[in-house]
């Protein structure tokens, strides 16, 4: 592998305005089994390197991703582009999950019915966040986001343990 060529496509994928999209597109790339590897041109050239140090060593391949997503978390430039990205990200995964359980409950939802059940939820999860924080009685506005995090990573893991029970239920019937 050129260690030169590594650290161009790590500063290029810092800098990239579509790096998610690069990221996924490489990681396809690496797991593709049939064909030859895929070949960048012209500016995303330095990014084929990414791809053949991933065929010849996957965990190199995710520590190098890893580090490119800290280096943009330092970067005001994108840091708030990838914190809004993964914040939206986290949004639609969790309503997925919610909607895939209450569709498991009471059936499939169409149209305006899904969009008023989704309203439904984002309602009460609001309301739960709320009496959440009120609970703790954060004394500052860390002290208040920390609370909001433990509460989404609480509904996070309930959704997860219903979704995995909800999997094992179906999987005995």
């Amino acid at each position: 592998m050129n260690d030169e060529m590594i650290v161009n496509a790590v500063n290029l994928l810092i800098e990239a305005h579509n790096y998610s999209a690069l990221a996924q597109e490489m990681t396809h790339f690496v797991e593709e089994v049939r064909g030859g590897t895929p070949r960048y041109s012209g500016d995303l050239d330095p990014l084929n390197a990414l791809i053949s140090l991933g065929r010849a060593n996957r965990a190199a391949f995710e520590r190098v991703l890893k580090l490119v997503d800290e280096k943009r978390k330092e970067d005001p430039k994108t840091a708030k582009r990838d914190y809004q990205r993964d914040i939206m990200r986290e949004r639609r995964q969790r309503m997925a999950k919610a909607i895939l359980l209450h569709e498991a409950r009471h059936g499939a939802l169409k149209g305006e019915a899904r969009t008023l059940e989704m309203a439904s939820i984002r309602a009460r999860w609001t309301r739960a966040k709320t009496q959440f924080i009120v609970d703790r009685s954060p004394p500052s506005a860390e002290d208040r986001l920390a609370a909001i995090r433990d509460f989404w990573d609480m509904v996070d893991r309930q959704l997860d343990a219903n979704v995995a029970n909800l999997r094992r239920t179906a999987a005995v019937a």
